[in-house]
């Protein structure tokens, strides 16, 4: 029988960072005692009644945008002639590809409003790509999505404090009431897509593909990328959110 220190035996969340088979050994203690137990290891991360968060589906957008010209690496020169230098409002990876336009999802609809709207090429946003799946952010996450039986696809993007919930005849029927539901509770408006937001998406992907809900939540508001300081305001305001999506 496993011992565990005396702090198992209170109400409280369990932070764990050990070996898989360690982890799987503890969990049942843990749990029976009372406590969420929140694992970093591989032990439960397939699990269908266990949530999967993947933290960061565009890293490149993030450190080009907050570190400029020295997050770019060998891709220096494309994103430098894409934003003319400012890279304060990046968000397409080191490749200039707007990872939200590359999914298979109306890609061609999509690629013709780029066109008509100017963008033809490696871009700071809004670039779909040479074809849809070209970038490996995109097809990291279909893969994930394909391998697992996901039952409700939630993203979050910045900024606008808006929730996009369809995608035309491939809306889910269910789709929204839990939309009504989210936005109740983060008092979030729900919006449908529109413009250069129709197509290409994660969302509009998944629920194309799987005939699932998915919802893209724009958190926050302002202007990107959105300063730190918003960040509790934030969280304080989608934590209802982010409970009720694991229990719809």
């Amino acid at each position: 029988m496993l011992n565990l220190p005396f702090w198992v035996a209170l109400p409280t969340f369990v932070l764990g960072a050990a070996e898989a088979d360690i982890a799987k050994e503890m969990a049942p203690y843990i749990v029976k005692a009372g406590a969420v137990f929140v694992d970093n290891s591989s032990a439960f991360r397939l699990e269908r009644d266990v949530p999967l968060i993947v933290p960061e589906i565009n890293p490149d957008g993030i450190e080009i945008s907050l570190k400029g010209e020295e997050a770019c690496g060998a891709f220096y020169k494309l994103c430098k002639n894409a934003c003319g230098g400012d890279f304060s409002h990046w968000n397409a990876n080191a490749r200039g590809v707007d990872i939200n336009h590359n999914f298979d999802a109306g890609w061609a609809l999509l690629r013709e409003k780029e066109k008509n709207a100017g963008i033809d090429g490696a871009a700071p946003t809004r670039y779909g790509g040479k074809y849809p799946e070209s970038e490996p952010e995109t097809k990291a996450m279909v893969r994930l999505c394909r391998g697992l039986d996901i039952k409700r696809l939630i993203t979050f993007h910045s900024q606008g404090e808006e929730i996009y919930w369809e995608y035309g005849q491939f809306t889910p029927e269910k789709s929204l009431l839990e939309a009504k539901i989210l936005a109740a509770v983060s008092e979030y408006t729900l919006v449908k897509n529109e413009g250069l937001a129709s197509f290409g998406g994660f969302k509009d992907w998944f629920c194309e593909e799987f005939s699932r809900p998915a919802f893209t939540v724009e958190i926050g508001k302002g202007e990107n990328p959105l300063p730190l300081t918003q960040l509790d305001d934030i969280y304080e305001r989608l934590k209802e959110l982010l409970t009720i999506g694991l229990i719809l």
